[in-house]
C-alpha cells in the first residue's frame, strides 16, 4: 500500500513537471489526468495544487544544491567552477522534462537561479580572493556567468545549441571571462574532478 501510495504521489508530480514543461497553463484535473490518477485521489496526497508545486520546487532545487556542492572548499577554485558549471549542464540534461519545468515555471526559474547564484557567488570570490580569478566585482561576474548558463539552456530547449560538449564550452568560456588563460581553463574543465558525476 505504502508502495504504491508513493507511486501515485511520483506520478503526480511527474505529471506537473511536464504539462508546466510544455508551458501549458495547469489545473488540479490536467494534473490528474497527465497522472493516470483519479482526481480525488489527486487531494489524497496534496491539499491543493500549489502545494504540490511547492513540494516540486523545494525536491527540484534540493537535487541541484546537492549536486553543485561536491567538491571540498580546498580544491582549485577554476576546478570547482568547472565542475559546478559541468554538474549543472549534466542535471539539466539529464531529464529535459526537469529542465523545461524549471524554464517555464517562473517561480521555480528563480529558485534555480538561485541556487546556481549562490554556488556561482560563493566559487568566484574564492577564486578572486585565491588570485586566480581577475575581476573587480564577483557580482557581476556571478551575473554574466549565471545568465549566460540559463541562456544556453534556453537555446539547448529551443533547438538553437545542440548538449555536446556545450558543459566543456560553457565552462571554459566562463573561465577565460573570470581572466584565465585559455590553457589552464581547459586544463581546470578538462581536470578528472570536473567531470560531472552520477
Amino acid at each position: 500500500m505504502q508502495r504504491r501510495r508513493a507511486l501515485t504521489r511520483a506520478r503526480l508530480l511527474r505529471a506537473a513537471q511536464l504539462l508546466i514543461g510544455n508551458g501549458e497553463s495547469v489545473t488540479v484535473a490536467d494534473i490528474a489526468a497527465q497522472g493516470d490518477v483519479a482526481l480525488a485521489s489527486f487531494y489524497t496526497h496534496f491539499d491543493s495544487k500549489e502545494a504540490l508545486f511547492a513540494e516540486l520546487l523545494e525536491e527540484t532545487t534540493a537535487d541541484l544544491a546537492r549536486r553543485l556542492h561536491r567538491l571540498p572548499d580546498d580544491a582549485d577554485p577554476a576546478v570547482a567552477l568547472a565542475a559546478a558549471i559541468r554538474e549543472f549542464w549534466a542535471w539539466f540534461t539529464e531529464d529535459l522534462v526537469r529542465g523545461c519545468y524549471v524554464l517555464e515555471a517562473g517561480k521555480a526559474t528563480r529558485s534555480l537561479a538561485g541556487t546556481l547564484g549562490l554556488v556561482l557567488t560563493k566559487l568566484i570570490e574564492q577564486g578572486r580572493q585565491a588570485g586566480r580569478f581577475h575581476i573587480h566585482s564577483t557580482a557581476a561576474a556571478t551575473y554574466m556567468i549565471g545568465g549566460g548558463i540559463l541562456g544556453a539552456t534556453r537555446g539547448h530547449t529551443n533547438g538553437h545549441l545542440g548538449a555536446s560538449d556545450l558543459d566543456i564550452e560553457l565552462a571554459t568560456q566562463a573561465l577565460q571571462l573570470l581572466g584565465v588563460s585559455p590553457q589552464s581553463a581547459a586544463d581546470a574543465v578538462n581536470d578528472p574532478l570536473a567531470a560531472p558525476r552520477p
